[in-house]
């Protein structure tokens, strides 16, 4: 494990997370972020979604399993999978119906 110089000033985090060790992803989790990703800040992904879920989500390398996950909007269940947080509630404030960070959250502690 990487070490810092004790200078009293800590190297940067950056610096410090390229020795850690890290958890691999599978192929299909990194499709999962790809297409959060592009939910989240792409209008033409999002129009796409809107108008036909199944035909958008086919664009991308997911289990049957996470496109339903995607399609229904089980925001818990991607995160049980170790999809950041930060994507799913991306891609629930621009894409779910009520578009509300409140539904999200409640809908979070429903499911806990």
């Amino acid at each position: 494990m990487f070490k810092p110089p004790r200078t009293g000033v800590p190297a940067p985090l950056w610096r410090m997370a390229a020795f850690e060790p890290r958890e691999e992803k599978s192929m299909s989790s990194e499709a999962v972020e790809v297409a959060l990703y592009d939910l989240g800040v792409k209008r033409e992904a999002r129009t796409g979604f809107a108008s036909d879920p199944e035909a958008f989500l086919a664009r991308y390398a997911l289990t049957s399993e996470e496109a339903a996950m995607i399609r229904d909007f089980d925001v818990a269940g991607l995160q049980a999978r170790k999809v950041s947080p930060l994507l799913t509630m991306g891609f629930w404030t621009m894409n779910h119906p009520s578009r509300s960070l409140r539904d999200y959250l409640a809908h979070l502690r429903a499911c806990q």
